[in-house]
């Protein structure tokens, strides 16, 4: 450093020299105070912060001040920041086990007594741990006050083609495909879907938010939900506009 700084101090009298009058021949006097940490970068910053990436900004006069080394975050941050991320993307995803296909459900059921144009049909066919969860769920809501009613449940794949060409029959293709799902994607024919009535029953199982294993699916069926264990975990998903 001190080498450097006396090749500074020959070059400075030299250009001090050269800047002056050529008659002007008196001594020149140059005062060098203390030497600059070659630790410490001096930059100019706008008043509030580091510019950005997106180019300079106008502003004033700019303040002189050294920079430091980011602090490191500290571990309990970093840990919180890990946890946040993980609880974002620790779902799994649900995985659905497919009942009898061919089992049928019955066409149709005795009248639901608080709704008369409703049926109140048994789960017959229904996946054993969703027709379980429907007699439990069932006596819970009686225990509540609410009847809750089985309109539609366990399907096979003859009845699922049988309802999906009756509603072509009367509604015209294109309502019964935003209606009746092919038989392969179902939740009915798989044995896990149930449809619900009447409008008090629909609203008090949906007010469950799936702590009792079941949720609505699609917003323009009101009535019509599905069982999964996962739900009791991870409430119900986004509902879906149809099927």
């Amino acid at each position: 450093m001190r080498k450097t700084l006396g090749v500074a101090l020959i070059v400075a009298t030299t250009l001090v020299a050269g800047c002056s009058g050529a008659g002007d021949t008196s001594p020149v006097t140059v005062t060098v105070n203390s030497p600059i940490s070659p630790t410490t970068e001096h930059v100019a910053e706008s008043p509030g912060g580091p510019p950005t990436r997106s180019g300079p900004t106008a502003r004033s006069a700019p303040s002189t001040r050294s920079t430091a080394t980011p602090a490191r975050p500290s571990a309990s941050s970093t840990s919180a920041s890990s946890r946040a991320s993980t609880s974002r993307t620790a779902i799994p995803p649900l995985v659905q086990a497919d009942g009898d296909l061919d089992a049928a459900g019955p066409d149709n059921g005795p009248q639901c007594p608080v709704a008369a144009q409703y049926s109140d049909e048994a789960p017959t066919g229904l996946r054993a741990d969703v027709k379980a969860a429907w007699i439990s769920v069932k006596k819970q809501a009686a225990a509540k006050g609410v009847r809750l009613c089985l309109n539609d449940g366990k399907r096979s794949k003859a009845q699922q083609i049988a309802i999906y060409n009756l509603y072509v029959k009367e509604y015209g293709r294109t309502t019964a495909n935003n209606l009746v799902l092919p038989w392969q994607k179902s939740a009915h024919v798989k044995g896990y879907a149930v449809d619900v009535q009447p409008a008090k029953a629909i609203q008090w199982l949906q007010a469950t938010k799936g702590r009792l294993g079941f949720c609505r699916i699609y917003d323009n069926e009101t009535w019509h939900f599905e069982y999964s264990t996962h739900y009791k975990t991870y409430g119900c998903p986004a509902r879906l506009p149809k099927p």
